[in-house]
């Protein structure tokens, strides 16, 4: 019995697939046909491009494996965990907000006074820190940290 060629792998991926722009297409296709209520592990091919560096060379065309595994409760998991982040950052941007407007109401507080800008700044770093900045925009011209969330990409908050 002759035995099949052993082909060896270039290399293993694993990454959340939907922010990948280069897997769009190819994911919206396999989304329409197999069931998105359950737990799937599909195959694909996946062609990639590479432009030559040099004038005068082909493009090179190359096709990979693309192996695409859900599970939907791991995935309302991760939503779920990642959402109370952000209320919490949320949360924090109010608290910091509130804060300042104490301090601009004339109540003192023990330490340093709190400025529009470290308040600013603390909430970027939590934002940073908390890995969501790819999510989470903090714009630093808003006058208080309780207004300066805004989904990455979008439009910027009222007033700005």
């Amino acid at each position: 019995m002759a035995s099949a060629p052993k082909a060896s792998a270039q290399y293993v991926l694993a990454l959340p697939a939907a922010g990948y722009g280069e897997f769009k297409s190819e994911l919206h296709a396999l989304d329409a046909a197999h069931d998105a209520t359950g737990q799937r592990v599909a195959e694909m091919a996946w062609r990639t491009t590479e432009k030559p560096t040099t004038k005068g060379v082909p493009e090179v065309v190359r096709e990979h494996r693309l192996v695409v595994a859900h599970d939907p409760d791991a995935s309302q998991r991760r939503t779920q965990a990642r959402r109370d982040q952000i209320a919490e950052l949320v949360a924090l941007g109010q608290k910091w907000g509130g804060r300042l407007d104490e301090q601009d109401a004339g109540q003192r507080r023990r330490g340093r006074p709190l400025s529009d800008s470290g308040a600013k700044a603390r909430l970027y770093h939590a934002v940073k820190d908390a890995s969501l900045g790819h999510l989470i925009k903090v714009w630093l011209p808003m006058p208080t940290p309780a207004e300066v969330l805004a989904p990455a990409g979008g439009p910027p908050p009222a007033g700005v």
